[in-house]
């Protein structure tokens, strides 16, 4: 029987396991999305479990992608339609609130999409490390990236840079077109920014990922 090749998400989930004596450590992400995650020792057989929870909780972190494309989509086929749609929303907010109206609205579309795999892996991990003891092990940035890039596609670190980049270049079409218009405003200034700043680190995050990779692969050989 052909062994089963792992896919990309479910390499990914190396980084989240450290070797050490007596197993591994495990690094459980929070429920809540920016708190600290939790570090348990856990069995080759506990590790398991948790691999295959940890698989579809990757899977359904790629919702909020494509929800946001759909979201964006007529956006791009039809702008003139869509601008008309909401040319009475922008008399009525005015230049300073319409982009921030736009932005909240979008950001409550797809903040389900991100509860849902949190709320999914809080609630399918729970059972799994009841009987598993908390160590102060912990397992460090430094240690997580490299293995993070060494088990992720180069083609899929590829599209996440190219994709950071393109806001970023959205953004400073946004206000290019501002000034070429000669309506520079706290609209155009706040979704400029918004790709900016979003685009920037991302950009770095990735680009600092195919390094590690290609170091990683000038290692091995």
């Amino acid at each position: 029987m052909t062994p089963t090749v792992p896919r990309w998400y479910e390499r990914a989930n190396e980084a989240s396991f450290k070797l050490v004596e007596g197993g591994y450590v495990f690094q459980a992400p929070s429920p809540w999305i920016f708190a600290r995650p939790s570090y348990y020792l856990v069995s080759d057989a506990k590790k398991a479990e948790i691999f295959a929870c940890l698989g579809r909780y990757r899977l359904l972190l790629l919702l909020p992608g494509p929800a946001s494309l759909c979201l964006m989509l007529p956006v791009i086929l039809f702008p003139s339609a869509i601008g008309r749609l909401l040319s009475p929303l922008y008399q009525q907010l005015g230049t300073g609130f319409f982009a921030p109206f736009l932005f909240t609205v979008l950001m409550l579309l797809i903040a389900p999409l991100i509860a849902v795999p949190q709320i999914y892996l809080a609630r399918t991990l729970r059972p799994l490390l009841a009987d598993a003891s908390p160590t102060e092990e912990r397992i460090k940035l430094v240690e997580q990236l490299p293995n993070l890039a060494a088990q992720t596609s180069t083609k899929l670190l590829v599209i996440g840079l190219v994709s950071a980049l393109a806001m970023m270049v959205a953004g400073g079409l946004l206000l290019l077109d501002a000034f070429s218009e000669g309506h520079v405003a706290g609209s155009a200034l706040f979704s400029s920014c918004i790709f900016v700043v979003m685009g920037g680190p991302l950009t770095f995050y990735f680009a600092f990922l195919l390094k590690l990779k290609a170091r990683s692969k000038r290692a091995s050989t």
